[in-house]
Order: C-alpha cells, then structure tokens, then sequence
C-alpha cells in the first residue's frame, strides 16, 4: 500500500475529509485511509469499512482503533497480518490472535510471548486450511520447539518446521525422516550424524538430487548415492567427491541433461576423463562448448574439432592453432554459427584476409565484417553482403565504401537504423532518407539539417511514427498541421505528451492543439501553457479524460471545490 493515489493526495483538506466521499473512495482503495483528512481516521464506521476490504489498512487506523477489539478482528479475519498492527493488549489476546491464525499461520510471530508459547494457541498455526505454508514453528517459544509431540505435529502440517526445532530434536532421527519426506531441503538442518545417514541422505536425493551438497563429505563419495542424486537432478555432480566426478559412468549419467541445466559438465571432471574421447565426443555435442575443457590432444582432435564447431561454431576459439587455420574446419564452424556470435573472429589471421571465407562469415552474420581483414572491409562486394544481412554492418566498413550510394541504401532497407553510420553527403540524401523514413520514422534522427526542414520528408517520418516530430527542425515544430498529425500517429497512450513537448511555444499555447491532444488521451497539459493549465474548460477536459492530469491543473482551480466536484 505504498503508492501515493495522486489524485487523492492533491485534494483539498476539506475534500479528504467529507466522510461520505471518503467512504466511497475507501470502497475502492482501503489504503486511502492513510490520506484521509483529520479525524477520519478515528472514525470507526470509516476504518470499519476499510479493515473489512483490506486488513492492512489497519495500520493506519487511530491508535485508539487498533485496539478496539470489533476493528481488529473484522481486520485480522480479512488479513491475518494486520496483527502486527494491533494493541499490545490484544495481541495477548488468545481469540483475536487464533483468528489471525487461522488466516495467515505466520502472524504468530506478531503475538505476545504468553500467546507464542501457549501450545493450544500455537497449534491453530498448524492447522490444514488451504495448500498455503504452515511453517510458524519459527515463532513459537523455545520451550514449545524442544517438546517432541509438538514437534512431530508441526511436522505433519508442514516438513520446513524441522529447520526451527531445538538441536536436540533435529538429532532425532525420526523426524529427521518425517521432515525430509516432505521437504527434502530439511537434510540441511539435520544434525552432522543424520546428515552421515545413507537411509536419510538416499531419500533426499531421489526426491532432488541437489541435495547431495547437505550429505557428509563421505557420502558425497558413496558412488551409490551420488549415482542416484546424478539421476534425479544433474547439478548433484557439481557436488560429488573428486574420486566420484572421476567415475567414468556418473559423468555419462551428467552429460545426459541439456547444457542449460548444468552448465559445463567437462569442467568439473578429473584430467583423466577430460583426456578420454569418447566422453570427450559425447561433451562436445551436448554443448560444443566443453572444448575449452578437453586434453590439449583433442583440442587437435579433427574428429571432437568438427563435432564441437558443429554444434557450436563459437567452439572453435578452443580450438588449437591448426585447426583455427584450417579452411575446412573453419568454413563448417561458420555454417553451424550461433545468432550474435562472429567465428570469423576466431579465425587466423589469413584466413580472416580469405574473400571467400568472409564472404560465407558475411552471409551468416553480417556483423562479421568488424573482424575481416581491412582490404575486405573496404570490398564493395564483400560489404553489400554483409549489409544485406545487417544494416548496421555498415559501421564497419570502410570509409569510400560507406559513401557508396547503392551499398547505403542495401544497408537501411535492411536496417533504417543504419543510417547513423552514413556519411553527411548520404544522410543528406533525399531518396535515402525517403526509404529511411518509410521504414521507421525516428530515422529522421540521423537526416541532415537541410532534409529536417523538407516538410515532405518530415510529414512522411511523422505519420510512421509521431514521435519522429522531435527531429524536425525549429521551423517545422511550429507547424500546426503537422504537430497535429504527429499526435494523431502515435494513437492514444502511444505519442503521450512527447509531441506537445517539443512543439514551439506558440502551439503549446494553442487551445484547439491542447484540446486535441486531450482528446487522444495522451496528457499533455503537462506542457500546455500556463493560460490553458488554468483555462476551466481545458483543464476539466483534460482531468476527465485522466485523473493524473489534476497535478498540472493550475492551483486556483484545483483549491476550487465547485471545480473539484465536476469531475467527481
């Protein structure tokens, strides 16, 4: 309940005070209680009426209130959480706080002491209501954490409670069974000698594996119970003994998930395994990846190579000197390229001077071309390639070539964003600019000065997008027709305020502008005129159409009552 409800806030004193009006409001928004005038939050119909929508709002009830004992429990029944808000008084107060209970079972932590360790008041925490967590053994006094009986029935409602039990009761192997079979993340509070147990430590894990991490260091080597974690969850490897992550069938057992569960399998394994090829082999088409953990040996491996750079061609920076100079292995590492991922970049030095390699690179990813040698970059062939599959490779061509008329145009069909990388000479480019436009209004943002003042080509960038008026030159963002064609563009919400933003002064003044924008709901008295943010009829137009708008109403009229009630 922190948002401040603008509307609300800024009305007069006298307003947030006129019960009736409150008591509607508060029907919508209990947290509204927190702005009400003085008095009303005393007032025990009108924080009766918010406590039963939202019982939080007792928080701002009068002090007097919040231990009213009707007020409290009308609000706990609705929030069991508002206890925290009641009279010390009632908080001792077994009925108000069973009932808070019963609505939310952690609100034991807001009971007096005598209520937390009175055992039949406590008990109602633990009783099954709806699938909602009953963990309040947190809560309870110490003596009621270390009594057996209690214990065990928090633990039938709810296995987490076995973290708050005494020392001596997480030792008891008993519960220790009872709360892991219901939440196997309980091991970790178990005592060292329960956390030795292979019975307790096996069931655990055949629920999740990755809760091998809470085993003994010995049973983290019990090749047994690792096998089982490894089976159910493939992360348990990461927590497996060295002996164990040395063991050439639990790493098999890893490498069955996908890459994105466990990440890098390889890494984590004994430099015995990472130098056998089959494991190796069956590493790399899992994730091509894993090359960077193999042998030096099968990092020269042309077979494990090509099996790497064919799932991911990203694997051959793994790769060793020869194979990354090898036209072979780094034409099939570009055809099995990722999105966003340059293996020319990985490639030697010769070959990334290679014009058919670069031209395939190019093809696949455009972007390519920051890593191909300087004398390809300034290739009109090799550029209208790269151009064709990303516009924005045109920043890393060379300079003639970006001057290059045809090669431009390639560039912004692809990608009108391009035409940031273009020269002056293009950006001044009338046809250029044109296609630009056409694609995305805000292209306009890289034109030259001259075209920001060619109506035509600002009309054209305005009615794709009317946020493109920003662009338009000082001239141009005094144009009435076209200020209104930019705001009618952008469609309701979607232009806002931003065209009357950059509007010239004179239109920021203009009623039929102002009225307009209003009409298409997208706030603009923000940046109205003073005289129209106190224009009657503006302003209670513009508060219609949105309650935010109030703030920017000019502060005579918002201190009006008469103009207040027009639009309530």
């Amino acid at each position: 309940m922190d948002e401040r409800p603008i509307d609300f806030i800024t009305l007069p004193e006298a307003q947030r005070s006129d019960k009736a009006f409150v008591m509607g409001e508060i029907e919508n928004d209990p947290s509204l209680l927190q702005y009400v005038g003085a008095g009303l939050q005393a007032d025990r119909e009108v924080v009766l009426l918010a406590v039963s929508i939202n019982g939080l709002a007792l928080e701002y009830a009068a002090d007097a209130l919040k231990g009213d004992r009707e007020v409290v429990l009308k609000a706990v029944r609705n929030d069991g959480e508002a206890l925290m808000y009641a009279s010390d008084a009632l908080r001792d107060d077994n009925e108000v706080v069973e009932n808070a209970l019963r609505q939310y079972p952690n609100a034991l932590q807001y009971a007096s002491e005598r209520c937390r360790g009175d055992e039949a008041v406590a008990r109602v925490a633990f009783l099954k209501r709806d699938n909602r967590p009953r963990s309040a053994l947190e809560h309870c006094a110490k003596a009621l954490r270390a009594q057996r009986a209690f214990v065990k029935e928090a633990l039938l409602a709810d296995g987490s409670n076995f973290e708050f039990a005494s020392e001596a009761l997480r030792a008891d192997r008993e519960l220790a069974l009872m709360a892991v079979q219901r939440d196997d993340d309980q091991l970790r509070y178990a005592s060292a000698a329960l956390r030795d147990d292979e019975k307790l430590v096996l069931m655990a894990v055949r629920s999740d594996g990755s809760m091998l991490k809470h085993a003994s260091a010995r049973l983290r080597g019990h090749e047994p119970i690792v096998r089982a974690a490894v089976s159910t969850e493939a992360t348990a490897f990461l927590y497996a003994t060295d002996e164990c992550r040395g063991n050439a069938d639990i790493l098999r057992l890893a490498l069955q998930s996908p890459w994105w569960v466990l990440g890098s399998v390889l890494g984590h394994a004994s430099d015995s395994l990472r130098g056998s090829k089959d494991l190796v082999l069956a590493a790399v088409k899992r994730n091509g990846k894993e090359l960077k953990f193999a042998s030096d040996a099968l990092r020269d491996d042309p077979e494990v190579v090509r099996a790497a750079v064919l799932e991911n061609g990203e694997a051959l920076r793994f790769a060793g000197d020869s194979v990354r100079a090898s036209r072979h292995k780094v034409l099939a590492a570009i055809q099995s390229e990722q999105p966003d991922t340059s293996t020319l970049q990985l490639a030697s030095e010769a070959l990334r001077r290679d014009k058919d390699i670069v031209l395939q690179a190019v093809k696949v990813d455009g972007k390519s071309l920051a890593f191909a040698s300087e004398d390809l970059r300034r290739d009109p062939e090799v550029v209208l390639e790269a151009v064709s599959q990303n516009g924005l490779a045109l920043q890393h061509a060379g300079e003639a070539v970006r001057h290059n008329r045809d090669i431009a145009l390639a560039a912004i069909n692809q990608n009108a964003d391009a035409l940031e990388y273009a020269p002056e000479a293009i950006r001044d480019d009338r046809e250029v600019l044109g296609a630009a436009v056409r694609q995305t209004g805000k292209a306009l943002a890289y034109a030259s000065e001259r075209l920001r003042a060619d109506l035509s080509i600002v009309t054209e960038a305005c009615r794709q997008d009317g946020h493109a008026f920003e662009y338009a030159s000082q001239s141009l963002r005094a144009n009435r027709e076209l200020c209104l064609l930019a705001m009618a563009s952008g469609g309701p919400y979607k232009s806002s305020a931003a065209v009357l933003q950059y509007a010239s002064e004179a239109l920021r003044a203009d009623r039929e502008v102002v009225m307009e924008a209003i009409r298409l709901r997208t706030f603009p008295l923000a940046y109205s005129s003073g005289e129209l943010r106190a224009d009657r009829e503006v302003a209670l137009a513009a508060v219609r159409s949105h309650k935010r708008e109030l703030k920017y109403v000019a502060s005579a009229l918002r201190d009006d009552p008469e103009f207040l009630g027009e639009f309530q």
